[in-house]
């Protein structure tokens, strides 16, 4: 039984853990307290209404009867029209920044709806805004809250946005704002009795020209040099002259003022000291709520990076918080489609997100029924079993309302196959690398080869996973490893990489691969071509054109010059080389077919790279034949992983295109002879497609939108590692 607790100031100002001013230095890391179990225990289907009404009038968003509407979003007979369309839970309103004393009425109201929410057997999550506040309403709760607020550049206030100035960021440096945090988390668990937190606005730091230059982040910054170069030799190494009593911030223009290329180390320290500090942070936090009640699940809501640099653009490394969370939400744009020729979907994000263990929240955002469902059948395929969100109660956000038939169909089947479809593990014969420091410090062709790999990988319906390291315990299940222009690799990691290849793997690279070690500083010999004896020569021959090269691609970054010679260097390499037990495959270079934007991607960006047919070639021939293949229009997407317990294979296709009444045949082929034994076809299809099977093939026609190939006799050829 928890805990009830009143709401007055004396309540709400309980101390926090004794973090500061050590932190993030003095934060032990340890393991992550085990998840909340109620998150893998079924579907997550849910809808949200987080938008406070006092939010909602104070943001410009209310419509002339919002007061009634408000009353009618978490009433009982809405919270069972939620329940018949398959929420297994509802998102509320809870903290928006005004403070808990301001919004008293509000939270006797949501007191009551999570009382009767979990009546009906619904779980209820609060949402939290936690990177900013309302002084003006705080004050009365927390009368130095104007102390730990952020000062960006020349010591401004960070505003919200230019239409939310009267929302301020919070500079999580000052205990006070961790305390008044804590508070907001304790209310919650103890007496909301919430089963579940979503902290929205998840980043300590708003990006580069806003982040927060108090002097207590100042001094902590210092203090990490100390901790982070702890020699005068290695500081030396890295910065030439450094006085560690001295230095400053990095200074940088309005909006991002970020070079393509940042070859400042005193700009990448800087970042460096924001990814530990959010570790540190949300380690605490992890901790914080599990001292409270272990059950309660956390979201987060980071700007996930796997198509925009949050690293940079926020300074926020979002992989590295997953294993610390029960949940993550992403908001990029690549909302399921078929454009142009190709699909456009947030697979990658997926991939990196299931190689975590979590679910991932997501919207729907689509007004079509065809386009929704296609969007929740991937989710279904490639979400572990999660259907995610299935709309908001109120007026600006995508409704639940729409499509409703269609996510009731699907969120009922897959409950009721929840035991095969639910917690799915990743499977893959492939491996792509993308490398957190390499995106981070080049925003050109690191980005341009990851998301032109992932495009080409997904039309080539074939098994592959996404890694954001070279040391994921992932590699010991795939035959080979894509490892295009990761540039920043530690002699460690190319040690890692060199006994994987020696023990039978196979890696993909290219000339760019390894040029550069973790602190980005050039390498005057290529580290993979010194492994084999044919390739070492070349290495001889890096002289002043490679420099001048360099000079005018990496250091001044004006490519539009066109002396992008390392695309042609070296022209003799052979491009295919044997080291112990497994193989080496270089390829010069990978370029997009249109010019990218540094440090994001836009859906028009997520198309395969130039050269694509050739690149393909050249990976199948390294790679060998697949343990299977699905051959099918470009409309088709496939996804392969495993059940929870590990027994036998799954195959997931999804029709995409828009076109409700139209349907698509496929044929997947195995590797093996006889994987057909006992094949279970499962569709929440109106009309499921038929299916043969002969000894290495199954074929599917008339598809019309969602279908799954469980293989529970799953022979698959045995693994090199």
């Amino acid at each position: 039984m928890r805990t009830l607790h009143t709401l007055r100031p004396a309540n709400l100002q309980q101390p926090c853990e004794p973090l500061y001013p050590q932190w993030p230095l003095a934060e032990p890391e340890g393991s992550p307290p085990p998840r909340s179990p109620w998150t893998t225990q079924g579907p997550l289907c849910f809808v949200g209404g987080w938008e406070p009404l006092s939010f909602r009038k104070r943001a410009g968003y209310a419509w002339t009867d919002e007061d009634e509407a408000y009353v009618k979003e978490f009433s009982d007979a809405a919270l069972d029209e939620y329940r018949r369309l398959g929420a297994t839970s509802v998102v509320i309103p809870y903290a928006k920044g005004f403070g808990l004393l301001a919004t008293g009425n509000e939270l006797k109201q949501e007191r009551d709806i999570i009382r009767r929410a979990h009546a009906k057997g619904l779980r209820v999550a609060t949402y939290v805004r936690i990177d900013a506040l309302v002084p003006e309403t705080v004050r009365a709760e927390w009368p130095n809250v104007d102390q730990w607020l952020t000062r960006g550049s020349g010591g401004q206030l960070s505003a919200y946005s230019q239409q939310q100035t009267w929302r301020k960021r919070i500079c999580y440096s000052h205990p006070d704002a961790v305390a008044y945090l804590e508070s907001v988390l304790r209310y919650a668990i103890l007496t909301l009795e919430t089963d579940q937190l979503h902290l929205d606005g998840y980043s300590l730091t708003a990006g580069p020209a806003g982040a927060c230059r108090c002097t207590r982040c100042l001094s902590n910054y210092r203090r990490w040099l100390r901790y982070r170069f702890a020699t005068s030799a290695e500081r030396e190494a890295c910065f030439g002259i450094l006085d560690v009593e001295q230095v400053e911030f990095p200074a940088f223009d309005g909006g991002s003022g970020l070079p393509p290329i940042i070859n400042s180390p005193d700009i990448r320290a800087w970042f460096q000291f924001q990814w530990e500090r959010e570790l540190a942070f949300t380690r605490h936090v992890r901790r914080f709520v599990r001292s409270l009640h272990p059950d309660v699940a956390i979201s987060i809501n980071p700007i996930l990076g796997v198509y925009e640099n949050a690293s940079v653009l926020h300074a926020q490394r979002a992989q590295a918080l997953l294993p610390w969370v029960d949940l993550v939400w992403c908001e990029n744009p690549f909302h399921l489609r078929f454009e142009n020729g190709r699909i456009v979907s947030r697979v990658g994000a997926l991939k990196v997100v299931r190689e975590a263990g979590l679910p991932m929240c997501m919207y729907h955002w689509a007004r079509t029924q065809s386009r929704i469902e296609a969007s929740v059948a991937l989710s279904i395929a490639a979400n572990g079993g999660h259907v995610s969100c299935l709309g908001f109660t109120f007026r600006y956000l995508p409704s639940w309302r729409l499509a409703a038939s269609a996510k009731t169909r699907l969120s009922q089947w897959v409950q009721q196959h929840w035991s095969l479809l639910g917690n799915t593990q990743p499977m893959g014969d492939l491996g792509l690398v993308r490398h957190q420091p390499s995106l981070a410090w080049n925003g050109h062709q690191p980005w341009e080869a990851v998301v032109g790999l992932e495009a080409l990988l997904t039309r080539m319906h074939v098994p592959w996973r996404l890694f954001d390291r070279v040391d994921h315990p992932g590699l010991n299940d795939v035959q080979s490893l894509l490892l295009a222009e990761v540039e920043s690799l530690s002699d460690v990691e190319l040690h890692r990489l060199k006994m994987w290849v020696e023990a039978g793997g196979r890696l993909f690279f290219t000339t760019r691969t390894g040029r550069y070690d973790q602190e980005r500083r050039r390498r005057p010999r290529h580290p993979i071509f010194d492994w084999v004896d044919t390739w070492r020569s070349v290495n001889d021959r890096i002289g002043p054109e490679d420099w001048f090269a360099w000079l005018h691609e990496d250091v001044m970054a004006l490519r539009e010059l066109g002396l992008d010679a390392l695309d042609d260097w070296p022209r003799d390499l052979p491009s295919v080389a044997t080291l112990g037990n497994g193989r080496l495959g270089w390829w010069p270079s990978i370029r997009s077919r249109e010019p990218m934007l540094p440090h994001r991607v836009r859906p028009c960006d997520l198309q395969p790279p130039a050269d694509a047919e050739a690149l393909q070639q050249a990976i199948e021939s390294l790679h060998g034949p697949f343990t299977v293949r699905v051959e099918g229009p470009p409309q088709l997407l496939a996804e392969f992983n495993r059940p929870a317990d590990g027994n036998g294979r799954l195959i997931h296709l999804v029709r995409v295109n828009d076109d409700a009444d139209a349907a698509v045949d496929a044929t997947v082929h195995f590797q093996d002879d006889q994987p057909n034994r006992g094949v279970v076809c499962l569709s929440p299809d109106e009309k499921p497609p038929q299916v043969t099977c002969d000894k290495a093939t199954i074929h599917l026609t008339r598809l019309h939108r969602y279908a799954v190939l469980h293989i529970p006799q799953w022979t698959q050829v045995a693994q090199q590692h």
